[in-house]
């Protein structure tokens, strides 16, 4: 995953927290991991909303986007966000 990605992930993130990245954090702490955070649907969005945010991130064609079982797009979310999630821990420190 390049650091294009990565930012570009951590925006859609901050997105569900109106750009607050504390916030964002703490949640995450307090479900004791970021895999636990977005495997828990924290962000609360729907595999619809996941296969369009992982498009926009990897700069895919609707095609393509929609070859992915909602299973791929999923475990691939979780990837992705958490990736994000580890951006916005290095940065706080």
């Amino acid at each position: 995953m390049t650091t294009a990605q990565k930012n570009k992930a951590k925006e859609i993130a901050l997105s569900y927290y109106d750009n607050d990245a504390a916030a964002l954090l703490a949640d995450v702490a307090a479900a004791g991991s970021s895999v636990n955070f977005v495997q828990g649907g924290s962000l609360g969005v729907y595999y619809d909303t996941q296969r369009k945010e992982l498009q926009q991130i990897y700069e895919q064609t609707d095609e393509k986007a929609a070859s992915y079982s909602d299973e791929k797009v999923f475990n691939t979310y979780i990837y992705v966000m958490t990736q994000a999630i580890a951006l916005m821990q290095a940065e706080a420190k």
